[in-house]
């Protein structure tokens, strides 16, 4: 088997690339990488330069150019050595060594390389070679810090003399900046270090105890595919990319380990002692959960009291399971407690002792604090324990305690869902109540009727304190499960004995299902949908009652329905009619209801509303039975006596006149009379009939009488009342006779009396019948002559019609109606001579409007589009009559006709106005008066506008100012005026300049400045002269501007009085001010009470004597408030 050769013969067996001519564009000139030998033959022959250039070719030659530059280097002292340390490795390989010695031979080969005197290079490399030149030393390119290995690689070939250059990392081989390719120069390498030693033709890179030789050329291609590969992102980032996944993922490990630690510390469920019972308590608690502290039968209905009683047996049965699921629970975690106590080494205190204080052993040795008293505890304990091991119990016990609190937690949460499941189901029994009417209804409530409105009972308010109870009995057996952790059952964890002491317990007293319950924000709905379920049941319970509510009416209007007020009523046949067929119906309605009707989860027992109600129309129609006889009976009585009494009369025989008459007066009444008894004989027989219709109970004398005697009684009245009728004008004449017989006697007495000059008798009734004798015969000629006018003024054409005259004649028939009505008794030809006087007396207004001599063409066709009707024209056959208007219906259009006669009266009455103005204007001439100055003014205008001015120009200029001057002058005058008026009478009151200080203060010299110019004016009363004197104007001015200060200062000081007692914003400025300028007088807010208060019109203020005068003053002691009604005094006393 061939053997493998070594590093040496695959060096020199590898073949040479040569890439002639490459150049980088950093600057340098890059040598090729291999030549051939016939390449380097070529290239020692120097060129054929050209005469001209020999010198120059002489002065750049490279021994030359050397040596000036190392003449220019600064001289070096105390150099030292380049120490050339030999990578030293612990355990070499032959390989390694066989290696190292070949890099080395092979490097001080090159150094020792002659330099030909006739090498020759261009000009160009000779200027690339002074770059390289100054780096002489290795000091020096480390001091320049070069990182380019191009650039360190040409250095190194352009100085052989310095062998060789040793590089190393710039980065640790763990830093994110780490590349082999970023480098700087050192002087040595200590032991294994990485490093890298570039010579001029190979590169020597040992890394983890290995070496690798690459050629110098290679080296420099990688390095270019490197800086090609560096532009991609991906390659660019890499090393940051690969640094930060690391990183992520130590710290994913590392929190990964943490929390597998605090859970494997925290979670009790890890915990093998505690397990078991945590799984326990939880399937306890589990199954708990399954428990309802609701119950409800399906089929029962209970009343509120039955069911509220029988919630609270079960709930104490509950209360009892549950205690004995708390001791369970009890019993399973101290037990674990224990186990995992003594797993972690230590003996659980409940040892030695119960748990209950009352039971601690006399011979123990510690000291405890149960409910406020000191405890003195001997007993054998264990040996007296480190720190370590009192921390490590504390610690256990801590664990054990948060181990009940979850417990605790456990329990609360299967507690609080229990009460929320039944409450939950609570409501879901009441949704499925509401949506399922077949379902047996739940609760009973009662409908009665009190006061006329229904009343239920239980009520609403009942049913929900009812749920309220039902709720807050949950929440009391649920609550009845105390928590674990300050139970003394658990002292030994809790409050754990070390070192003969009790700790102190700081656990606390555990959840609060109480609080839970206080902040849960899903309880509380369910509450308000319990109550809106119960508010639902009673509305639609609310909507039942309202159907019934027909029957509240009649029970309301039954209820205070008495059988005198029947009779005050007079009741006719048809209300009795209506009466018994309303009461009957209203019982069958009263009985019809039903005894119960259920309603969701309610059953409304209707009975108690039966109970009051059907008695009520039966009531009534006891009542109308017990009247109908008794009134039927006096109807008919009244019937029998009145028409036998008449019958009587007209049977009766006559002998006087008096006789006669009151038979005739009789006779005209009972024919009055006979209709009337008539129509009660009817009725008294309706009634009867419909007593038998209804059954109602009829006394059989009663009957008797009505069947035999009633009509007899009636029939015989009206057959006396004809045969008078008949026999009515010999009645008459036979009156007449008489009448005439007893005249002449009174005449012949009142000649007796005359012939003896004794008193004439009077006989003032007779007058009295001779003068409505006289009224009635004016009556009956009136309404002759009034018929015959009305037939001769429709016939007569209408533009011969004399309004006037027929309205004087009008009026005076008016006049007989009114004569009439008045001295007449009541008539019914009085009543209707006045009816048709009237009727032509409202007809007056058409006739005179459409008589009106202003009427032009166009107002007649406004008439005919009134009237709907085309007027006749004057030559036509047809003439336009009243009868013709009455036909068209004229007289139904007064308003529009009165409106159309109205504007052709105004148009004429405009018409006479406007050729009154044409005649006075024709002959009018001006009459111009002076208006103060303004004429003046007009004529100094005139005389400046006029072409003839110049010689006058200055002064009328100067009259022109005059009187400009004047008229601002007098401006600024009157509104001067005008506020010192304002402005005097409320700054003279004491109490305002004492609140305005600084606003009175300007006031006075307002009001002094005022002063001085009326006296003045006063004294030199000459309008122009005063008005224009030098420095008024101005000083008006000033004053203005004081007074608006003024004015301005009041409003803000008002203001803020208002502001204080913003009432005052009802009132104005001046009766603000009024007040405020009587401070000191309470009576001053008097007058304005109303408008600041509307319930109080005055106050009552105190009184007392004045010491001065000795009289009763009023004080500011306000007694009484009264109102505007005087009802209410707010004193006070109260």
């Amino acid at each position: 088997m061939p053997t493998r050769p070594n590093l040496k013969e695959r060096l020199q067996a590898r073949p040479e690339k040569r890439v002639p001519g490459r150049e980088l564009n950093v600057g340098w000139r890059v040598e090729p990488e291999a030549m051939s030998s016939g390449e380097e033959e070529k290239k020692e022959q120097p060129p054929n330069p050209l005469p001209n250039l020999d010198a120059y070719r002489t002065y750049m030659h490279p021994d030359e150019v050397r040596k000036r530059q190392r003449d220019a280097l600064p001289p070096i002292t105390n150099a030292k050595p380049v120490k050339r340390l030999k990578p030293i490795s612990p355990e070499p390989s032959v390989v390694q060594d066989e290696t190292d010695l070949n890099a080395k031979e092979k490097l001080d080969q090159l150094t020792k390389v002659p330099v030909s005197d006739h090498s020759r290079v261009s000009p160009y490399l000779l200027a690339l070679n002074s770059t390289f030149l100054k780096y002489g030393l290795i000091q020096q390119i480390i001091s320049a810090d070069i990182s380019d290995p191009l650039m360190l690689s040409d250095i190194i070939k352009r100085r052989p003399e310095l062998g060789f250059l040793y590089i190393v990392p710039r980065a640790e081989r763990n830093s994110v900046n780490y590349s082999m390719w970023s480098i700087k120069v050192v002087e040595s390498v200590i032991g294994e270090q990485e490093h890298t030693t570039i010579g001029p033709e190979m590169v020597t890179r040992r890394v983890n105890g290995e070496t690798e030789i690459t050629e110098l050329s290679r080296w420099r291609a990688e390095y270019a595919s490197y800086c090609k590969l560096m532009t991609i992102p991906l390659f660019k980032n890499f090393r940051c990319g690969k640094a930060f996944k690391t990183w992520t993922k130590n710290v994913r490990q590392d929190k990964f380990q943490k929390s597998k630690k605090q859970l494997e510390q925290n979670l009790f469920i890890i915990n093998e002692s505690l397990r078991p019972a945590l799984g326990n308590v939880r399937e306890m608690c589990y199954r708990i959960s399954d428990m309802s502290l609701c119950r409800i039968d399906r089929d029962k209905t209970y009343q509120i009291e039955e069911y509220l009683q029988k919630q609270i047996d079960y709930l104490l049965n509950v209360e009892k399971e549950l205690d004995k699921f708390r001791g369970l629970i009890c019993e399973i975690v101290r037990t674990a407690c224990r186990k995992a106590l003594l797993d972690a080494g230590f003996l659980p205190d409940d040892i030695y002792y119960d748990a209950s204080p009352e039971e601690i052993p006399e011979n123990a040795h510690r000291q405890i604090i149960h409910n406020g008293e000191s405890h003195e505890v001997e007993g054998d304990e264990p040996e007296k324990m480190t720190y370590t091991q009192q921390a490590n119990k504390r610690q256990h016990c801590r664990r054990l305690t948060s181990f009940i609190r979850l417990c605790d937690y456990l329990i609360t949460t299967t507690m609080h869902a229990l009460a929320m499941n039944s409450v939950t189901k609570l409501l879901e029994r009441f949704d499925k109540m509401i949506q399922d009417d077949d379902i047996t209804p739940l609760f009973v409530t009662s409908l009665y009727l009190e006061n006329g409105s229904f009343t239920y009972k239980p009520s609403l308010d009942e049913f929900n304190e009812t749920v309220r109870s039902v709720i807050q009995g949950f929440e009391n057996t649920v609550l009845s499960v105390a928590n674990l952790v300050p139970d003394p059952y658990f002292d030994a964890f809790t409050r754990p004995m070390i070192n003969k002491n009790f700790e102190e317990k700081t656990c606390g007293e555990g959840p609060s299902l109480q609080a839970i319950f206080k902040d849960d924000n899903h309880l509380l709905p369910l509450v308000v949908s319990i109550r809106e379920c119960l508010e639902g049941a009673f509305r639609s319970a609310f909507k039942y009652s309202d159907t019934l509510d027909k029957l509240v009416v009649f029970y309301l209007a039954n209820e205070g329905l008495q059988e005198e007020e029947f009779m005050e009523l007079d009741p006719s046949v048809e209300f009795f009619n209506g009466a018994l067929k309303k009461y009957s119906a209203e019982h069958a309605d009263a009985i019809s209801v039903p005894d119960s009707r259920p309603i969701g989860f309610l059953n409304l027992d209707c009975k108690g509303f039966k109970n009051t109600l059907i008695p009520n129309p039966l009531r009534c129609l006891q009542a109308v039975h017990d009247l109908m006889p008794k009134l039927a009976r006096k109807k008919m009585d009244a019937i029998i006596d009145e028409t036998g009494q008449a019958t009587f009369k007209l049977e009766s025989e006559l002998g006087s006149t008096v006789d006669y008459v009151k038979l005739l007066t009789f006779l005209d009444d009972i024919q009055q009379r006979i209709e009337p008894i008539e129509e009660q004989t009817n009725i008294v027989t309706g009634m009867y009939e419909l007593m038998e219709n209804f059954n109602v109970p009829i006394p059989p004398e009663d009957l008797a009488q009505f069947q035999t005697i009633l009509k007899q009684a009636v029939m015989d009245c009206r057959t006396a009342i004809d045969k008078c009728v008949s026999d009515r004008e010999k009645f008459v004449d036979s009156l007449a006779g008489l009448i005439e017989k007893d005249i002449e006697e009174m005449n012949k007495e009142l000649t007796y009396q005359k012939k003896f000059s004794i008193e004439v008798t009077k006989y003032e009734e007779l007058e009295e019948v001779h003068a409505e004798l006289r009224l009635k015969e004016l009556l009956w000629n009136s309404m002759e002559e009034w018929d015959q006018l009305l037939v001769e003024w429709y016939d007569l054409e209408f533009n011969t019609i004399d309004p006037d005259e027929m309205g004087q004649v009008v009026q005076k028939y008016a006049k007989y109606a009114h004569q009439l009505d008045k001295g007449l008794p009541p008539n019914e030809v009085v009543k209707i001579l006045k009816k048709k006087v009237e009727k032509q007396k409202d007809r007056m207004s058409v006739i005179t409007n459409l008589r009106n001599d202003a009427f032009k063409p166009r107002h007649w066709q406004m008439i005919e589009e009134i009237l709907g009707e085309e007027l006749p024209a004057e030559d036509s056959e047809q003439k336009l009559t009243l009868k013709l208007l009455d036909e068209w219906e004229a007289f139904e259009h007064t308003e529009e006709i009165e409106e159309v006669s109205g504007q052709a009266s105004g148009e004429s009455a405009l018409v006479l106005m406007l050729k009154k103005v044409e005649d006075m204007w024709k002959t009018a001439e001006y009459v111009v008066l002076s208006h103060r100055d303004s004429k003046d003014v007009f004529i100094l205008a005139t005389i400046a506008s006029s072409r003839y001015v110049g010689p006058i120009r200055e002064k009328v200029e100067e009259w022109q100012k005059n009187l400009n001057l004047m008229n601002e002058t007098l401006e600024e005058w009157l509104t001067c005026q005008r506020n010192w008026l304002y402005l005097e009478s409320i700054f003279s009151a004491p109490d305002i300049q004492r609140q305005l200080p600084a606003e009175a203060k300007m006031f006075l010299a307002v009001d002094k400045s005022w002063k001085d110019i009326m006296r003045k004016v006063n004294r030199l009363p000459v309008a122009l002269r005063s008005t224009t004197t030098p420095g008024l104007l101005e000083a008006f001015k000033n004053n203005n501007n004081l007074l608006d200060q003024i004015q301005k200062c009041l409003e803000q000081y008002l203001e803020s009085k208002r502001a204080v007692f913003p009432r005052f914003y009802f009132l104005s400025n001046d009766e603000l001010l009024e007040i405020l300028a009587q401070t000191r007088n309470p009576l001053a807010v008097q007058p304005h009470l109303r408008k600041c208060f509307d319930a109080i019109a005055s106050l009552e203020f105190g009184q007392a004597k004045d010491k001065a005068t000795g009289e009763m003053v009023a004080t500011s002691e306000i007694l009484a408030m009264k109102s505007p009604e005087k009802e209410v005094e707010m004193s006070k006393n109260g």
